[in-house]
Order: C-alpha cells, then structure tokens, then sequence
C-alpha cells in the first residue's frame, strides 16, 4: 500500500437551497470531487481500495477520515 494520495482543498461553495457546504477536492491520481458533509468516496487503484470519508467542511479546510488508518486529516 502506498498510502493516502495526496489531498487538496481548491475551494468551497455555498449552495443557496442547502445551507450546506460544498467542497472541491483533488485526490492526486484520481481527479477532483465535489464533496459534502457525510459523503464517503471509495477510491479504487486496482490494486488497494481507498475509502474517505468527509467529516466536516470549514472555511478554510476539510476534515477527511481516512478508512484504512482510522485517523482524521485535515485538507487545506
């Protein structure tokens, strides 16, 4: 395993129907997603499988957990 990819905040938004944040990530080697608060992504390398899991979404960061350590990441 080579563990977690790096991670990148490019931006939020904010929706106006959902008070909801939105968030803007690139995953290295897998693209960039649009993730919200509670939304897990499973990422597939064909070798590994990678799941993260969106703990919270800040002005200024996004609180990721990592499935395959347990621990918490913050992204900026």
């Amino acid at each position: 395993s080579k563990g977690v990819p790096k991670l990148q905040l490019r931006g939020l938004l904010q929706s106006e129907e959902s008070k909801q944040p939105v968030g803007l990530m690139s995953v290295e080697g897998f693209g960039t997603f649009l993730v919200t608060e509670g939304e897990t992504i499973s990422l597939h390398d064909g070798k590994a499988n990678l799941v993260l899991r969106i703990v919270s979404i800040e002005p200024n960061s996004i609180s990721v957990e990592v499935g395959t350590l347990n621990q918490v990441i913050m992204v900026r």
